[in-house]
């Protein structure tokens, strides 16, 4: 059951499910760009820390609950640690949770400490920096794509893409996210 909750959090991290559309925004890429969010205090999860597990390949997960009004119970979460690529520069994040039903690791800007200045992704050929639509049953996600080094189960993705929704990098969602 381990491997399967694993496997699950390593492709499927946020979110609830659906279609994706990439779109560049119309801000200049900057591997300094600080993260800030458009919608502070969106909290919407339990952030009880998750101990990370020094085995290889073995997640920590929690069943928990949303403290939302639409409180959702037996939720799985866990804790994920995100680093400046190339540097020792992190953050554990707690709370993130293990959707199945999606893929990628999203989590909100406000999430980040400022100190954690994650390089933009930028669009091919272009100095605009990707946004990512994320569309679900309930509605959407947006922000930009940034990269980090993701450390989970005793192991690093280094470089890889993350979604930081509501980060102000990519400004306001294009009409055709919604």
């Amino acid at each position: 059951m381990l491997s399967v909750a694993l496997a699950a959090v390593l492709t499927a991290c946020g979110g609830g499910g659906g279609a994706t559309n990439d779109a560049a925004a119309q801000a200049p890429a900057s591997a300094s760009a600080p993260v800030s969010a458009s919608a502070p205090g969106a909290t919407g999860t339990s952030s009880a820390s998750v101990p990370q597990s020094t085995t290889p390949n073995v997640q920590n997960i929690q069943v928990t609950s949303t403290p939302t009004r639409t409180r959702t119970r037996n939720m799985l979460q866990t804790s994920v640690t995100l680093c400046v690529p190339g540097t020792n520069t992190c953050q554990t994040i707690d709370g993130i949770q293990v959707d199945t039903g999606s893929q990628g690791l999203r989590m909100l800007a406000s999430a980040l400490d400022p100190s954690i200045a994650l390089p933009l992704v930028g669009a091919s050929g272009t100095v605009a920096a990707v946004g990512e639509c994320s569309v679900f049953g309930t509605g959407y996600t947006w922000g930009a794509v940034r990269q980090a080094n993701v450390r989970m189960a005793g192991q690093v993705a280094a470089s890889t893409s993350v979604q930081l929704i509501a980060d102000s990098a990519t400004g306001s969602a294009p009409a055709d996210c919604n």
